[in-house]
């Protein structure tokens, strides 16, 4: 099986999955090479350097993939998605052999993440205090089955797919203005 170049094209054509699996390609073509004793040092420092050179390109693409796939979930309101794919991303960035593209990856992931985690948090509090603000009104109306009805909704916003978000305020919040209905 003959190395594949990286090329731009690759960021467009291929798939996060076929990245990955060409970038297990080239870790396998260095577990086999570096059991070659015949191989002298230099040699063998050319080929690791040109391997772990394409390994991180992979990567880089993956990541660039990862963070895509992230801002599109942010931009989309799905905020625990875009935080599981930057997690994800993370955790590539560690696999990358260059010290200086590994930390810049970090750091970009890292600062999106943060991001997301914070907008996210204020999303939900925003969210569950408008439906509060809502139940309430319908509360002093005298319409308690619409009240009701409302904080179900943010009953199921703090635990639906936001609940990564949910602090112990936003809980109390709601756990206040359900105590009105119990």
């Amino acid at each position: 099986s003959a190395i594949i170049d990286i090329d731009k094209t690759f960021e467009i054509a291929l798939s996060e999955k076929q990245l990955m699996k060409i970038r297990e390609r080239y870790e396998d073509l260095w577990k086999k090479l570096s059991a070659d004793s015949e191989l002298d040092v230099t040699t063998s420092a050319a080929i690791r350097k040109m391997i772990f050179e394409r390994t991180d390109a992979v990567t880089l693409l993956v990541v660039r993939k990862c963070e895509k796939e992230s801002d599109d979930a942010y931009y989309s309101y799905r905020f625990a998605d875009a935080l599981k794919t930057l997690r994800k991303a993370a955790k590539l960035c560690a696999g990358i052999d260059d010290s200086m593209e590994r930390s810049r990856s970090r750091d970009s992931v890292g600062a999106k993440y943060k991001m997301v985690l914070g907008t996210g948090r204020n999303y939900l509090e925003n969210r569950v205090g408008s439906l509060i603000i809502q139940s309430e009104y319908f509360n002093v109306t005298g319409r308690e089955k619409d009240s009701i009805g409302v904080l179900k909704k943010a009953r199921n916003e703090i635990t639906g797919s936001l609940r990564y978000f949910a602090t112990a305020e936003i809980i109390g919040r709601y756990n206040s203005a359900a105590e009105i209905h119990n």
